[in-house]
């Protein structure tokens, strides 16, 4: 599933019925996670935060009225018709 966001390093989403982006304040961001992989576990670190629970980001984000899209193709069509100009994707799920 795909999201319109800001891209800010904590990003703001993109909402149908508001002028602007919200921040969803209770989703958790990590910048250190351990994956499991087919072959076994890895640590995944980076200097941009990346989403703790992805299930429980995307209920918090329904909680906020934030839609998500089946497609990139959905997701740019959205962000056409909001007239965004500055945006990018981010898949959850």
């Amino acid at each position: 599933m795909y999201f319109l966001v800001t891209t800010h390093k904590y990003p703001q989403f993109y909402v149908d019925n508001l002028d602007g982006p919200i921040e969803v304040e209770t989703i958790g961001y990590v910048f250190r996670k351990e994956e499991k992989e087919p072959r076994g576990k890895g640590v995944v670190e980076t200097s941009f935060p990346m989403i703790r629970d992805e299930m429980q980001a995307i209920s918090e984000l329904y909680n906020h009225g934030v839609t998500g899209f089946k497609t990139k193709k959905d997701a740019k069509k959205k962000a056409a018709e909001l007239g965004l100009s500055t945006w990018k994707y981010l898949e959850l799920g």
